[in-house]
């Protein structure tokens, strides 16, 4: 029979690479720039990067929220209108936390999974599964 610490050992060999990672999750902070009547968020491509998670999905959680059109530049994003770098940091707070971040254990080693029409937050860390609001 396996002693505690082999089993512990075997355990711990199993859980995923994120699941034992212990770095600070920090939201990203926006760059917005101005050109003329549209607003331009700089730093777009590497948000998604860094909240591991689809551009298209969260192109359409801004462009909701702001309620205005919305088109990916590159690695940027350009909105309509005039938004002022608190509304969009607000924004990207609020994605954070409805479909970023695991309401179970409170980590960000989450992905959102479709499954016939509804979507689904699933936790790497702790296995957790919850129900999303759709976009």
């Amino acid at each position: 029979m396996a002693s505690y610490e082999q089993l512990l050992d075997r355990a711990f060999s199993r859980l995923p690479e994120t699941a034992t990672r212990r770095e600070r999750f920090e939201v990203p902070q926006v760059q917005v720039q101005r050109e003329g009547t549209k607003t331009i968020l700089k730093n777009f491509a590497d948000i998604c990067d860094r909240l591991n998670r689809e551009a298209p999905h969260l192109m359409k959680f801004f462009v909701g929220v702001v309620g205005t059109k919305g088109a990916p530049d590159g690695p940027r994003l350009s909105l309509t209108g005039s938004f002022t770098d608190d509304v969009l940091q607000r924004a990207v707070a609020t994605y954070v936390k409805d479909f970023v971040m695991c309401p179970s254990c409170n980590r960000p080693d989450t992905h959102l999974i479709k499954e016939e029409r509804l979507t689904y937050l699933r936790c790497d860390a702790c296995g957790a599964k919850h129900v999303r609001k759709n976009l």
